[in-house]
């Protein structure tokens, strides 16, 4: 019995023996997968964007003070969230909000650079701003060429339809018109102090960092709703039910953009809060002097029907007429003494 256990296992061992040589016979085939795996690793890493996530989190208070309300209510939340959060979490999330926070950072305007895969999005990295003027016409979609030729100068490119037909957006309107042309391309060269002034660009370029010359970057501008729907994916969430904190994050393919939107919509959100105390003290004083001149005119008519029932009634005040009484009196007495002295002499 204890042969044939022996032997088994022997035969066990032989096999384990013979499937680690089958394996290791076929080590090429092992590496070459190993490098494909990481050649199409290195690649797909290169082409996918790199998506980055930001959040900050604000404090939310109670601005409303239930002693100027007509009766007080009390609620218990049982460690929810209350109404003003909740409101707050609703206008962050808001389509109004959104587009305050765009118009303010003008993110319809586009910051590209050439990248190895395609044109990268380099908000808040070029040396220079553009200042935009809104209420004229912008060409609107196309890629502007913008190429640094001098420490102060750069080059302003761009190609038209051929077809002649062309589109321009004025954003203070938020229109979109047609613009014809025969030219098929554009070319000018500008200084920073210069006023880019046509008829479908209007913008100045402001530099803000040292210009390297033959840099070339992009701008376009694109679709302002189009702008303000891509930017409300702003998650909003309490960081515990029983604090009236709340965490905001944003995820995006660009740092700097992501932190400008963060900081821009508390901004936005406490100028909010600011216009609704303002109008919160304005309704306030309205109401108490409102209420101040009912009372006002309440006591006069009250005044009023008492004067009219002590007259009506004879009753006299004591306090003020029996002074005057007592006045009256003493000069009757006064008169009487000199009257006597007068009859004497």
């Amino acid at each position: 019995m204890s042969n044939q256990l022996k032997e088994t296992n022997n035969q066990s061992n032989i096999d384990v023996k013979d499937y680690l040589y089958k394996v290791l016979a076929y080590w090429k085939l092992f590496l070459v997968t190993i490098v494909i795996g990481l050649i199409i690793a290195k690649f797909m890493n290169g082409y996918m964007q790199k998506i980055y996530s930001l959040n900050t989190v604000i404090s939310v208070k109670e601005e409303n003070n239930p002693l100027f309300s007509t009766g007080t209510n009390i609620a218990f939340n049982w460690g929810g969230a209350s109404d003003e959060l909740e409101t707050v979490k609703v206008t962050l999330t808001s389509r109004t909000h959104n587009e305050i926070v765009v118009k303010r950072l003008q993110f319809y305007v586009e910051y590209l650079k050439e990248d190895r895969f395609r044109l990268a999005d380099v908000y808040g990295y070029t040396p220079f701003k553009v200042a935009l003027n809104i209420k004229k016409p912008q060409l609107y979609g196309k890629l502007i060429s913008l190429e640094i030729t001098g420490n102060d100068t750069y080059k302003i490119s761009t190609e038209f339809n051929e077809s002649g037909n062309n589109q321009v957006i004025t954003y203070s309107s938020n229109t979109i018109e047609n613009y014809s042309t025969n030219s098929l391309y554009y070319s000018e060269e500008f200084n920073v102090n210069d006023t880019i002034k046509s008829d479908f660009l209007n913008f100045k370029i402001d530099k803000i960092d040292t210009f390297t010359i033959g840099e070339k970057y992009f701008i376009r501008f694109g679709n302002f709703d189009g702008t303000v729907k891509g930017n409300k994916g702003l998650s909003v969430n309490t960081v515990t039910k029983a604090a009236s904190l709340l965490i905001l994050q944003k995820d995006g393919t660009n740092k700097n953009r992501i932190v400008d939107y963060l900081n821009t919509t508390v901004q936005v959100l406490d100028s909010i809060k600011q216009v609704q105390k303002i109008e919160y003290a304005v309704k306030t004083e309205a109401y108490i002097d409102t209420l101040f001149k009912e009372e006002t005119k309440k006591l006069k008519e009250i005044e009023e029907g008492l004067g009219n029932y002590r007259e009506s009634n004879n009753i006299f005040d004591l306090s003020t007429e029996g002074s005057t009484f007592y006045e009256e009196t003493i000069q009757l007495e006064r008169e009487k003494k000199n009257y006597k002295i007068t009859t004497i002499i």
